[in-house]
């Protein structure tokens, strides 16, 4: 018989995206867990110990820098310390990763923000080896996040390929880089070794990641999973109606996608 993989795709969800205002935080983490999903993204350090007693895992926290970022050398005396701080806080709470951002470019070009991206991510990537708690570095698209210098995956991959880490990959948010007319399928099969996380949604509003929106989801699941990716598949769009049967729906539909 063959192995009946696609069973076994993990999921994570972004709570700022998907938990309804009228439900607490502890009620919404058992529900989740209820339908499939088996890590909270960005949940408060304060929380952390919550999503655990569900049966969740806390997946990631972000650190500062954004908007204020590695990508400015001027911000590196404060903001790196602040990156290492994060890194231990997260170490001490269970919390699996950390998301680290070049920050607004801000008069600096790319070239030079790249560079600076690298060299002040150097000395937090250190701590993350020590620790054990990889960072992911995230690129945004320009129409969400005016200004922001990360903004291709082009920049993400020199990034990773500079720092060459297994403590530091990618999170490559599909939908972002869709928005900035990346060739996402291609992106991901060509590069999938620096990529440590993916998140999900439709484009271009940031919907439900179905065949009525224009990211071809199918074709991106099939290559990633058949090129052995084993991180978690996270859903960072925005539900309509009801948000529970939307995130159970989500799940159903991407195990169909494999």
């Amino acid at each position: 018989m063959g192995c009946h993989w696609k069973n076994f795709m993990k999921f994570s969800v972004m709570e700022w995206s998907s938990r309804p205002e009228k439900d607490n935080p502890v009620d919404y983490y058992r529900r989740v867990r209820t339908i499939g999903y088996e890590a909270i993204e960005l949940p408060s350090l304060e929380a952390a110990a919550a999503v655990q007693a569900a049966g969740l895992t806390a997946l990631n926290i972000a650190a500062p820098g954004r908007p204020d970022g590695l990508c400015n050398r001027s911000n590196h005396a404060a903001l790196i310390p602040q990156i290492i701080q994060m890194i231990e806080d997260a170490k001490a709470r269970n919390i699996r990763q950390v998301i680290v951002f070049s920050g607004d470019a801000k008069g600096v070009d790319e070239a030079e923000g790249l560079r600076n991206c690298i060299d002040g991510l150097k000395p937090c990537v250190a701590v993350s080896e020590k620790l054990n708690v990889p960072l992911i570095f995230e690129m945004f698209n320009t129409y969400d996040h005016p200004g922001y210098l990360a903004a291709s995956s082009r920049f993400g991959f020199d990034v990773a390929r500079a720092i060459s880490s297994p403590c530091l990959k990618l999170l490559y948010d599909i939908y972002h880089m869709a928005r900035m007319g990346e060739d996402t399928l291609q992106d991901l099969k060509t590069h999938l070794e620096y990529v440590g996380h993916l998140h999900i949604a439709g484009s271009p509003g940031r919907d439900f990641p179905d065949a009525g929106q224009e990211i071809n989801y199918p074709a991106i699941v099939k290559a990633v999973t058949a090129q052995g990716y084993d991180g978690y598949w996270g859903m960072e769009y925005l539900p309509a109606g009801d948000a529970y049967q939307s995130l159970t729906d989500a799940i159903a539909l991407f195990r169909a996608y494999a």
